[in-house]
């Protein structure tokens, strides 16, 4: 069936499904318990007159703030400098290339048509809804409107977007929009205070005294309704923390701290109970009245939440079957022989009538007529759209503004202070990783204990006590190697979400945060190496001189960055945790293999004999092995060639370990910039 004929029997089914619908809302009087909730009480006076704001529990909050020394309350502060943005956009298309299944490769001759040509516009102070189905181009069309998509090889974009009538700069629009994502990536550890503060810092221009940062802050809490829970934190799965819907409100406050003029929002209330989400949608409406610009994606709201709206945006199959003041879309689709049933909740029915039914062909042909028919009607809207897009002069730029509010330094000096804090809070990270150390150290201390201490008068016994201690400098460089994977594996995925977030808002630079983690990671690190270097060193009796100790200190704090650098690229790489766990141990066994004391590389066939210089095991075990017997024909220097096969001299192999780590943290740096988010420059 095609549109045209859909078109003739619109109107008779129509009057059927409507019948239908009625009696679906039989049940509690014709209304469902979300749209009866709180209506006999009164709105705040702050709240009254404002579009679908009938009561707020969470604005009525009367929490005092701190008085400063002048005596005024911080944190109640008017932000009036904020710019108005109105956003228009015309023909944006998303187009995929589908991949050949048996090739691998991306069709171009075969591209999937995601979105197709959309037009619209939303002005300040208002707040746009963006609904569909499952698959519809939701989140497309936000991450097209927030300039989160570029072209690549795989997908193509194109279009105009226009901020009050200039075309977009990225760099500015990212300082004056914000992107709350629809999973809430917040560290554990931090308090709802010190994540806000910490977005404040680096976001809001370095010049800003802090004061006025602070200010900002606790104003954006308390207009959150975050007050009460300033000092919790914000939890996660084994820390205890907030709960859901405050979580939510965290997460739209960190991007609301630097007082956006537009906010993008992906499924705000998803995976919130009814009650939350209308709470998170209650303080979104607010922000829009103050004069932000709101653009939503949400999933089939409750019918109160739906009245909140303004402008109402409705997808199916990447083209618009609806776009206009939200109020109208009732009598429109009504017009088309559509009307929504008496007390049902609108937003409900539009989803329905737009979304393709797969219970066999013929539902399936009909809903898609249906979809192609609401795609024809809605052409002559569109094409007033396009009309009024072309009265702007579109080829106006929108003034510069740097991609990043601090400079390198301030950034540094933050993210450093950001996770030495969450390193000291990490209990339970903390306790295994320390707990291990002085486990495995007494361990192995007990094995070879007093092995180091031989006997060079009867050479028999001492060439076998030196193979012994052949054995624990291995067995050193390996169980370094695995400490410094388990330090990462399990705990970077997640912190490598916080950044890309982060990142794609123009928080901060790679580079300061690679440094800081780097600079962050250092205290804690050596200590855990000083503790085991420690216990085992006295333990086994190698070499009683402070050279060669400091020695051995260095080179298992090399052999454990090294090997935490190699699972940092790797992590960043493949963001699985369980995938990374699978590939990292396959490059330290790798290492080990070719790590000089399993088997003599003589012994080894010279085509793959050479994977021995770049072990990074082996260099470690053969310094250590230097660093005990390498001191003259006393202490056995003859073992050096037999049985050990040393090929290096003591600073070729600090050197080697230095440089192993140098490139792990380059590459690293290299990776995260190469991977992470692209501004749609062209839109």
């Amino acid at each position: 069936m095609d549109a045209a004929a859909y078109a003739s029997v619109a109107a008779a089914e129509a009057q059927a499904n409507a019948g239908a619908d009625a009696k679906a809302m039989a049940w509690n009087g014709g209304e469902r318990a979300s749209d009866v909730m709180l209506e006999d009480v009164e709105a705040p006076t702050d709240m009254q007159g404002t579009k679908g704001l009938e009561f707020d529990p969470f604005f009525t909050e009367t929490a005092e703030l701190d008085l400063g020394e002048d005596g005024e309350k911080h944190g109640q502060t008017s932000f009036t400098e904020r710019r108005r943005v109105d956003l228009r956009w015309r023909h944006l298309s998303f187009d995929v290339g589908v991949k050949h299944k048996k090739l691998g490769k991306t069709d171009d001759s075969n591209r999937k048509a995601i979105l197709r040509g959309i037009s619209g516009e939303v002005r300040a102070g208002t707040m746009l809804a963006i609904m569909g189905s499952s698959g519809a181009g939701k989140t497309t069309l936000l991450n097209m409107l927030a300039g989160r998509l570029t072209s690549s090889k795989d997908y193509e974009v194109s279009g105009e977007i226009l901020v009050n009538g200039a075309k977009r700069n990225p760099s500015t629009f990212k300082r004056q929009s914000a992107y709350v994502e629809q999973e809430d990536k917040i560290f554990a550890e931090v308090t709802v205070y010190e994540q806000l503060k910490f977005a404040a810092d680096l976001r809001l221009p370095k010049k800003m005294p802090s004061d006025v940062k602070e200010q900002r802050v606790l104003s954006t809490i308390q207009e959150l309704g975050l007050m009460k829970v300033k000092d919790s934190y914000v939890g996660g799965e084994q820390v205890r923390g907030v709960s859901g819907g405050e979580k939510k409100r965290v997460n739209v406050g960190t991007e609301l701290v630097t007082d956006p003029s537009l906010l993008f929002l992906d499924e705000p209330t998803s995976g919130l109970d009814s009650f939350n989400a209308l709470n998170v949608m209650y303080t979104l409406r607010k922000l829009a009245s103050n004069g932000r610009t709101i653009v939503t994606t949400i999933h089939q709201p409750r019918s109160n939440i739906f009245s909140m709206f303004d402008y109402f945006c409705l997808l199916a199959e990447g083209q618009v079957m609806f776009f206009g003041p939200a109020q109208d879309a009732v009598e429109y689709f009504a017009r088309l022989h559509f009307r929504c049933p008496e007390r049902f909740n609108p937003a409900d029915y539009f989803v329905d009538l737009v979304s393709v039914d797969p219970r066999n062909p013929q539902a399936e042909g009909k809903s898609r007529a249906r979809i192609e028919y609401f795609a024809e009607e809605f052409e002559e809207t569109k094409k007033t759209i396009d009309a009024e897009f072309s009265k702007v002069d579109s080829t106006v730029q929108q003034e510069h503004q740097s991609k990043y509010a601090s400079n390198w330094f301030h950034e540094y000096s933050k993210l450093t202070g950001r996770v030495w804090k969450l390193n000291t809070r990490e209990k339970i990270a903390n306790t295994a990783r320390f707990g291990q150390t002085i486990f495995f150290s007494v361990l192995l201390g007990l094995i070879w204990l007093n092995n180091g201490r031989i006997d060079w008068g009867n050479p028999v016994v001492a060439s076998q006590e030196a193979f012994n201690i052949g054995g624990i400098v291995f067995f050193i460089s390996i169980n370094q190697a695995f400490a410094g994977v388990f330090n990462v594996l399990f705990v970077y995925p997640l912190e490598r979400s916080v950044v890309l977030k982060e990142r794609a808002s123009g928080t901060y630079r790679v580079s300061a945060y690679v440094l800081a983690r780097m600079t962050a990671d250092f205290p804690r690190t050596l200590l855990q190496v000083l503790l085991f270097v420690v216990i085992i060193y006295f333990m086994v009796g190698f070499r009683s001189e402070a050279g060669p100790f400091f020695v051995m200190l260095y080179v298992v704090f090399m052999t454990q960055n090294i090997a935490e650098g190699l699972t940092f690229c790797i992590s960043t790489v493949l963001p699985d945790p369980q995938a990374a766990s699978a590939i990292v141990p396959v490059f330290i066994i790798l290492s080990m293999l070719f790590g000089g004391f399993l088997i003599n590389p003589d012994a080894i066939y010279d085509w793959i004999s050479w994977i021995r210089w770049v072990s990074f095991i082996n260099y470690a075990f053969q310094t250590l092995i230097i660093n005990q017997f390498g001191c003259g024909p006393e202490c056995g220097e003859a073992l050096l060639t037999d049985p050990f096969t040393v090929e290096i001299s003591l600073a070729t192999g600090c050197l080697a370990l230095l440089g192993f780590y140098v490139f792990f943290r380059v590459l690293w740096y290299t990776i995260l910039r190469l991977t992470g988010p692209k501004l749609a420059s062209e839109l």
